[in-house]
């Protein structure tokens, strides 16, 4: 939601988030997620040279899919540093909440249950890694350096993204409906569940609202890029990948409070994805016109330009490589595989 929406919403007595200035455990925002992205970073490596079977999967995955999760990731980390979650006792479960829900937001077709499983074999290797580890400012700044030329690398062998047999025109025009009726969808679906709206005014602060508007845009992008918008008739894959979107940011909330919303939402959006898809051809012109002009500075995927200072290159760098790491050299292949072909991977 916008922040004006995001207050007539939630209402202005929701509490405020931990400013990005203060510093808690020696480190303001920043200084603490790069010094965080450096351990996992190194904990996610570690995995992947110990499963490759994981590794050949995500080999065949889509260069929009790994954008998709640097940016997904990077909100709900930033987030839960601002909510405390990421600092507290039970920082490690709120994390392994946020994590799998990251991941299905981009990676939707395998199952949450084995999707949990890797995740959890993960964050016990960040874990351990956080009790032993200490790192320097030259180390930092030497690790992101390195963690950079590697994204670049593997970046620019990647097979782009595209929805078959459907135009820039009606990606912008789909992604301008979706931005129009997410708002009030969204408000209806929350009224249709009670739970939901219990959570919300008990249970979280405003960071939490500004995450999900992005991270619900980025999953909406990312499904018509990959294509699964399309090839998805009955909406299961939307509905789990947008599950995760909700959870990425709100990491405290029930799986099935997620899931219950996100299935309100999606039946006030058009129903499995099949209305909001379709675009009318009197509209399409028009509509991605708007839409161009109000977000016609896309970043790059690199997100690499304007880092300025230490604090900011830990934050953006070394969490960019983490996720954009999930793709190499190797060619993408099909678009979609088999969800059988996603559970063997997975195990």
């Amino acid at each position: 939601m916008s922040s004006d929406l995001q207050d007539t919403a939630t209402g202005p007595s929701l509490p405020a988030c931990i400013d990005p200035n203060v510093k808690q455990f020696g480190g303001n925002r920043a200084q603490f997620i790069g010094t965080f992205a450096a351990v996992f970073s190194q904990a996610w490596a570690d995995y992947l040279a110990m499963n490759p079977s994981f590794q050949g999967w995500l080999n065949t995955r889509k260069f929009c899919q790994s954008g998709c999760m640097s940016k997904v990731f990077d909100e709900s980390a930033k987030t839960m540093w601002g909510t405390g979650q990421l600092v507290s006792p039970a920082w490690k479960v709120q994390f392994l909440e946020a994590l799998t829900g990251s991941f299905k937001a981009c990676y939707p077709t395998p199952p949450l249950a084995l999707t949990k499983q890797v995740m959890t074999q993960v964050v016990d290797k960040v874990h351990a890694k956080l009790k032993q580890s200490s790192f320097s400012g030259r180390l930092l700044t030497e690790m992101a350096s390195q963690e950079m030329l590697a994204a670049t690398r593997k970046l620019a062998a990647l097979a782009p993204c595209t929805a078959a047999g459907r135009s820039p025109q009606q990606r912008a025009a789909f992604l301008e409906k979706f931005e129009m009726s997410y708002p009030s969808a969204m408000l209806r679906a929350e009224t249709l569940n009670p739970a939901a709206q219990v959570f919300f005014k008990q249970k979280t602060k405003k960071c939490q609202h500004s995450c999900e508007q992005k991270v619900l845009k980025y999953t909406a992008e990312n499904l018509w890029d990959t294509g699964i918008a399309a090839s998805d008739p009955t909406g299961v894959h939307a509905k789990d990948a947008f599950t995760g979107a909700i959870k990425a940011c709100f990491p405290n909330m029930t799986h099935a409070t997620a899931g219950l919303l996100v299935q309100s939402f999606m039946q006030e959006m058009g129903t499995a994805q099949s209305r909001l898809y379709e675009v009318p051809a009197s509209t399409e012109q028009a509509s991605a016109a708007s839409l161009l002009e109000r977000v016609g500075d896309q970043k790059s995927m690199l997100l690499i330009a304007g880092i300025a200072g230490f604090a900011a290159l830990m934050a953006s760098m070394i969490a960019c490589r983490v996720w954009r790491g999930f793709s190499s050299e190797t060619r993408a292949v099909k678009l979609r595989q088999d969800d059988v072909d996603d559970d063997a991977a997975l195990e």
